[in-house]
């Protein structure tokens, strides 16, 4: 995957304070006149961001207009209203696991998306952005569930199916999925957090790694840094 070159707005993402300009992207740009590039990159980025469609939310975003996260709604976290889109965050901000918010400017309705599973799409009318922003103080939660995924503790698309019988319950966030592991104890290898119904299932030993869409999974502590089963 190529990485950001400064300057071109075609490229996929912005790269982070200590990665370097990608070596490709430079010597085709020290081939390609100055306006040729700027006249390509705009319409390279619209049909990239076509093909691509709805994708998951690897870095922070302020107020932005146009687009909006996916799923529209936390489970259990219905619609609220707000006079901004900055009220509207603070809103988001204020409940664990809400990573990211939309506000529709027209009717003044504010959503809330959690960090595990968001995914940006174009939203004509939206406002979102992260819920953290503008020093706005999110939830302590939504803190560690970003910063666990962003070390890889908390891995988004990664399940288990061999779980621990009857040890099945419903938390608010992945944060909490995990404190219940830890609470069983030994037996507890490991969780799975399904964003969608919030139902959190707790891995046995030996289990075996599977993929799917709008869950979470990861060992029993990030600070001791266990290893998953």
């Amino acid at each position: 995957m190529a990485l950001w070159q400064r300057g071109d707005h075609a490229c996929r993402r912005p790269c982070g304070a200590k990665e370097a300009d990608d070596p490709k992207l430079l010597k085709e740009a020290r081939h390609r006149p100055l306006a040729v590039a700027q006249a390509e990159a705009p319409a390279a980025a619209a049909a990239a961001a076509a093909a691509r469609g709805p994708q998951q939310v690897t870095r922070q975003v302020c107020a932005e207009h146009g687009v909006s996260y996916l799923p529209l709604d936390m489970p259990g976290l219905p619609p609220m209203t707000a006079a901004s889109g900055a009220a509207c965050q603070k809103l988001c901000a204020q409940h664990p696991g809400a990573a990211y918010y939309s506000f529709f400017i027209a009717s003044g309705n504010c959503h809330c998306q959690a960090a595990e599973v968001a995914l940006q799409q174009k939203g004509w009318g939206f406002e979102s952005g992260s819920t953290g922003c503008n020093k706005v103080s999110q939830h302590p939660d939504t803190v560690a569930i970003i910063k666990y995924l962003d070390q890889g503790c908390y891995e988004a698309g990664v399940f288990y199916p061999e779980v621990i019988p009857g040890e099945t319950s419903w938390q608010a966030d992945s944060l909490q999925c995990q404190r219940r592991c830890q609470e069983l104890g030994r037996p507890c290898r490991g969780f799975s957090f399904y964003s969608l119904d919030q139902s959190c299932q707790l891995i046995q030993p030996g289990a075996t790694r599977s993929y799917s869409v709008g869950v979470t999974s990861g060992p029993p502590s990030c600070e001791k840094r266990e290893h998953l089963v």
